[in-house]
């Protein structure tokens, strides 16, 4: 049995590489930082952090 191996942490993230081009072409045509957060169904805060 291996000592040293930590189990992560914490909950696992929901992040998907693509939401980038996603956020990336909403603000292009226009979207706030509130419709950004409803889009990706987080707090705003989450958004303009």
């Amino acid at each position: 049995m291996i000592r040293n191996q930590k189990k992560p942490t914490g909950r696992p993230t929901s992040y998907r590489p693509e939401y980038a081009e996603q956020a990336y072409k909403l603000c292009l045509l226009g979207a706030t930082d509130k419709q950004l957060a409803e889009f990706f169904n987080v707090v705003e805060s989450t958004i303009s952090f």
